[in-house]
Formats: C-alpha cells, structure tokens, sequence
C-alpha cells in the first residue's frame, strides 16, 4: 500500500473515533395460518370467549361452542383433546343459564361462567355446584351500593395458578339514558377468587384497583360501558387497559406495585373524552383498543386497534401494531376493515398473536387460527455521535 494511501484511511480511522457503530434492527410482521381438524364431530367454531391454560400437560385453547360443548384443543400439536357436553335446563345437574367461559380447575373439573352464576362441571359435564354471583357481590362487597354489578371473565388469561384466578367487576348500565348517579366506577374493578378443590368453597377478595383518576372528569360526562377493563395475566402482573385509551395499567399481584406504560398511535398518546351519552362517546371514539398481548419471549407488546369509520363502521381497519416493552413503536400491520375480516376471537401464545374468523375459510368444520408474528426484517449499520 502507498504510503498515501496509508495515511489516508489512518486519518478516515482517527476522525470516527468519537462516533460508535450501532447496529439497528428493522421489522415486519408475517402471517400464517393453522386448523385444528374436529374429524367426525359436529363443533361450531365461534370462539367468542376462549381460554388459553394448561389441560392435563397441555397448553390448551378451550371454548363453549353453540352447541354447549366445552372443545378442547392442542395449541402446540394443532389437534382436538376432548370434547365435554353440557346441559341447559332445570335440573339439578344442569346449568340453569347460558355459559360464556370454561376455565379448567385441576385435571377433571371447570369452573363455567354465565351472567349471574358460577358453575363447577366435573369431566362429564354434570354440574357439581352453583353459586350464585349476584349474592356474593351484594353480601360481601356491595351491601349498600345502587348499582347492580355483575362479575366477567374479560381475558383469555384469567388464571394466576392453579385455582387462583382474576375477574372484573362492572355496573349493569343502561344501554342509554341519563349520565349515572356516579359518572365513573368508585369501586375496586377486579376480584381474586381462590377455589378449594377438596370442597369447592371459594375465597373472593377485592384487589386494590381502581378507575384511573387521570380518566374522571365532569361528574355529567361518564365513559359508560366502556368503563369496564379489559385485562390479561403476566406472571405475577395484572395488566389492564380500555377502550377508549392507548395507555396500559399494571398491576403487581404480590406487592400492589402499580405502573403504566403509553402506547402510543400515530406517534402520539390518545384517550377519548367521556360523554354525556354513550351515543355521543360512540360519536367522538377515533380509535377503539382491543385485544393485547405480551410476548416475553421475544419481549415484545402486540395490540389491536381500530381505526373507526364514523359514515360506515364496518369500514372500519383494525391494525396489529408492535411495541418494545418500554413502550417504543415497531411495527404496523394492517389487518383489514371489519367488512372484509370478522373475528370471533383474540389471543396471544408464546411468540405469536392469534385471530380466528368468524367463519372458517373453507365449507369444513374446523378451528381456523391465522397467526402472526413480528420478525427481523434486516439489519443496517449507521452511526451514532457519543
């Protein structure tokens, strides 16, 4: 090499010296597709509340077609575990209202969930025990309260561990009509049960979790329905977040630690105004958050939500967007307008976000999943001033 030449690239060295290679990862999210074959069994695969929980050494999707059959499903081998029948009527054995959720307790029992009852099952499906929700709300935490409540499970992930699980708690509003006397919740919003399975008697206690006060306003403006979380399980962290706002809310289980994290959309937080009628929130909601979901194996934050079309709703797009877990902006990926995709049901599991259609693709019975998930799109180097 010229001495020139030598000199040339020692001084190109020098000059950098106080800059640092950093090497930055660009994204995208892929899309695939999955069924779980139910063979000769009549199932319809609208699975508007499902369960993601471990079913005897399985990681198991479960739901409550509306043939009342609890299908149970394989989520790493994509096949058909078992399917339980229930029955609806008035005897002694059989559920005396319509079921939304099925939630496995131990290795032969379910705990189902209906508006105003909480049923054991056995495996056969025969009713063990009821036990009637409204009571315990009314004796135990309500006694003087106006409202009606009603307990839910809003989440694919209800469970904390074995025999331990979340619901959310909600006032029965009125579909229109005057503000309530309370415009917003004053009340804890989520209950910790704990079932002993050697009697089926159940512990309940009310978390210390409340509405945000960052969200109560006017005392004539209320959220309505929409005050009412929805909520996820992470380890030992209850996550929850609403509709009408980007931001996440956290919850630590053991030591009542309490956090949140904006995510934001469009570059920007977003929280809707509350209204002096739910038509008139309805009116002013630019985006609705649905479904999210914590990949902690890749330690990503994956969310809906949807892009509303005031002159014709089911016009309305949904996006999948991808966060870091500091809250950081990835990905965007379009999932299409309402009219061109309906979806019975939403979750997370491992390192994918899972859909699955309202109607299955094909004139087949079966589970349809479609899949996706965030990958390295390619890497490039560029320089970063110290």
């Amino acid at each position: 090499m010229k001495w020139f030449d030598y000199l040339c690239l020692v001084t190109f060295f020098c000059a950098c010296q106080s800059k640092a290679f950093k090497t930055e990862k660009e994204y995208k999210i892929v899309a695939s597709e999955s069924f779980v074959d139910f063979g000769e069994h009549m199932v319809t695969p609208k699975t508007f509340n499902p369960t993601i929980a471990n079913y005897k050494g399985k990681n198991a999707h479960i739901f409550i077609d509306q043939n009342l059959q609890i299908v149970i499903s394989d989520l790493d081998r994509k096949e058909l575990i078992e399917i339980i029948p229930l029955q609806r009527g008035d005897g002694p054995r059989m559920l005396h209202s319509h079921p939304n959720k099925a939630i496995p307790l131990q290795k032969k029992h379910f705990l189902i969930t209906t508006l105003s009852f909480f049923y054991i099952v056995d495996k056969e499906g025969d009713v063990i025990k009821k036990i009637n929700l409204e009571k315990i709300v009314e004796d135990q935490f309500f006694r003087n309260q106006e409202d009606h409540f009603f307990i839910t499970a809003r989440s694919s992930y209800c469970k904390i561990k074995e025999n331990e699980l979340i619901f959310s708690l909600s006032r029965n509003l009125p579909m229109s009509g005057p503000v309530p006397a309370k415009a917003y919740p004053n009340f804890p919003l989520f209950i910790q049960l704990k079932i002993n399975p050697d009697n089926w008697q159940i512990e309940w206690k009310l978390l210390d979790v409340s509405f945000p006060e960052e969200f109560v306003k006017s005392t004539s403006l209320s959220y309505w329905h929409d005050e009412s979380p929805q909520y996820l399980i992470e380890g030992k962290r209850l996550i929850y977040f609403f509709r009408f706002s980007s931001k996440l809310f956290f919850h630590d289980l053991e030591t009542g630690k309490k956090s949140s994290l904006e995510l934001n959309i469009e570059d920007a937080p977003y929280t809707s105004s509350p209204a002096s009628s739910p038509e008139e929130g309805n009116k002013i909601l630019k985006y609705a958050f649905l479904d999210t979901y914590i990949d902690t194996i890749n330690k990503v934050i994956y969310r809906i939500h949807q892009n509303r079309n005031f002159q014709d709703p089911m016009c309305s797009e949904r996006i999948l967007n991808s966060y870091s877990l500091e809250g950081k902006p990835l990905v965007s990926h379009s999932l299409g307008t309402i009219k061109e995709h309906l979806y019975s049901g939403m979750f997370g599991y491992k390192d994918q976000y899972y859909l699955t259609p309202f109607e299955p693709s094909t004139s087949e019975e079966h589970l349809e999943f479609f899949q996706f998930k965030q990958v390295e799109k390619n890497q490039h180097l560029s320089f970063e001033t110290n």
